[in-house]
């Protein structure tokens, strides 16, 4: 007995099938696009009488009596001064913003951290690390390390700030003299975890 040939019952199904394939298809690709042109919106709030600097890559807040340096000096993105004409030790505390292609060897977090302390303690005289801890803000992970070292005759202070991101370091460094530390700590706080990569 030769089978019967069984006809579709819904002699349209196929196109409505190939439709609602064409419309799915259509509604990922629209949604990707969108997804892709969204930008991260951090909204920077800085603390009142403060001031914003902003680019297409990050944002930082600072304090109306800190000067702000966007000129390169020393090869970094921005430069934060704060110089307090009362102090005679003849040394402003600053805020300081390096960016490094990290090329074809593109490293993690975890290996930069590593890489970071070992210089601390290897490559400055007295180089003492006292901190060092991962931390999440404004939606981007990133590791501090607090740390002290001789400098030219002077024990500096230094906090610093690590992200990798787009195959880049951004290196964020706040730089005192030890004594002064607990003076400005709070200040430099606010500052830097207050940074916005985008």
């Amino acid at each position: 007995m030769i089978p019967k040939i069984i006809s579709m019952p819904f002699p349209n199904l196929v196109a409505i099938m190939k439709a609602t394939s064409n419309f799915i298809t259509t509604l990922c690709a629209v949604l990707l696009l969108s997804a892709c042109n969204q930008k991260s919106t951090f909204e920077i709030k800085a603390p009142e009488g403060w001031s914003t600097y902003q680019t297409k890559e990050y944002a930082i807040f600072y304090p109306s009596d800190w000067q702000l340096d966007t000129s390169g000096m020393y090869g970094s993105r921005l430069f934060v001064l704060h110089e307090d004409e009362s102090d005679s030790n003849g040394f402003g505390e600053n805020i300081n913003l390096l960016v490094r292609e990290l090329g074809k060897d593109a490293k993690d977090l975890d290996y930069y951290v590593t890489e970071s302390e070992k210089q601390i303690t290897q490559m400055f005289v007295d180089g003492n690390l006292e901190k060092s801890e991962r931390k999440n803000a404004n939606g981007n992970e990133y590791h501090t390390v607090i740390f002290s070292a001789n400098q030219g005759g002077r024990i500096m202070k230094f906090r610093q700030c690590y992200w990798i991101k787009n195959n880049k370091a951004y290196i964020l460094t706040f730089t005192t003299l030890i004594n002064d530390f607990d003076t400005y700590i709070s200040t430099a706080n606010q500052m830097m975890d207050g940074f916005v990569l985008k």
